[in-house]
């Protein structure tokens, strides 16, 4: 038995060698030996990720929603204490501690309301067809869309979803975070904590990731403090800035990427110097002993 042991150990040390020596990767089975390709590959993946998210009142909409609901439609607000609120595949979920909804909320009111707002066309959707077609592409390439909304009616962004023309596969995929600030109502520090849901939602880790769609210049400054890119929705705006930002930041994401990434070449013509080796055949050596270590 031990010395069938020491046969298999000593074909597996042997394979290691020359895989070691020709530069080729080596399989591991121990956590300490993770392969740097995979690493880099799955930093590239998240890299390519972009997290864009929408306000809604006089960004996507020219108009107030929020307002006209609450002043023309008499709408209650969902949370009595302005909670903030997340939708996720159609479920309203408070997200505050010690929150809690709203017995008045009538969501039947607020849908028929802002139902009745689009087809009388008090609150146009900005460029409906242009906007339609960005997020389909920004979902089709990968990347998260969230709505960050000032808004005490969670229902009613389920139907301006729906009346954008979005097939409902492609409205379950987009989170709704919203609420009012509790203390000032232009609180633009808000908007940073709908964003930080908006990455918790979607598995976004870092800002540089993140794109915030907005009219407001103090969220924007706010966010851009933090490391967000800002778009302001102001004169002469088209979403296909949106979709321009977009591609130029994951183009430059993957320059700094690629600028990390380790140059040593496995060209076996390199010339070294003599008694070195590459730092790749070390990584491949520092493996080949660790998977043999394991199988010990």
């Amino acid at each position: 038995m031990l010395y069938a042991c020491a046969y298999y150990i000593s074909v597996f040390q042997t394979a290691a060698y020359r895989n070691f020596m020709h530069g080729n990767d080596i399989p591991t089975r121990c956590n300490a030996a993770t392969n740097h390709a995979q690493e880099t590959s799955l930093t590239i993946e998240k890299n390519n990720t972009m997290l864009v998210c929408f306000d809604v009142d006089y960004s996507i909409l020219e108009g107030h929603m929020h307002n006209a609901l609450t002043v023309i439609g008499r709408c209650k607000p969902y949370a009595s204490d302005n909670g903030l609120w997340v939708i996720e595949k159609g479920q309203i979920q408070l997200q505050d501690d010690g929150a809690q909804t709203n017995p008045k909320y009538n969501p039947d009111h607020v849908k028929n309301m802002a139902e009745l707002l689009f087809l009388f066309n008090k609150i146009p959707i900005r460029d409906q067809e242009g906007l339609k077609s960005l997020i389909a592409k920004l979902l089709d390439e990968g990347h998260q869309v969230v709505i960050t909304t000032f808004s005490s009616y969670p229902d009613s962004i389920k139907v301006l979803l729906q009346q954008l023309g979005l097939e409902q596969e492609q409205i379950n995929r987009i989170p709704i975070i919203g609420d009012l600030p509790k203390m000032d109502f232009k609180d633009p520090n808000r908007k940073m904590e709908h964003i930080e849901k908006a990455k918790a939602s979607t598995g976004i880790s870092c800002n540089s990731n993140v794109i915030l769609v907005d009219d407001s210049k103090d969220n924007i400054n706010a966010t851009v403090k933090k490391g967000v890119t800002g778009i302001d929705v102001g004169d002469n705006f088209s979403w296909i800035q949106i979709e321009n930002e977009a591609n130029n930041l994951v183009a430059s994401l993957d320059a700094q990427c690629h600028d990390q990434m380790p140059t040593t070449s496995r060209n076996e013509d390199d010339q070294k110097t003599p008694g070195t080796q590459s730092g790749d055949k070390l990584s491949n050596l520092w493996q080949a002993l660790e998977f043999t270590t394991c199988l010990l």
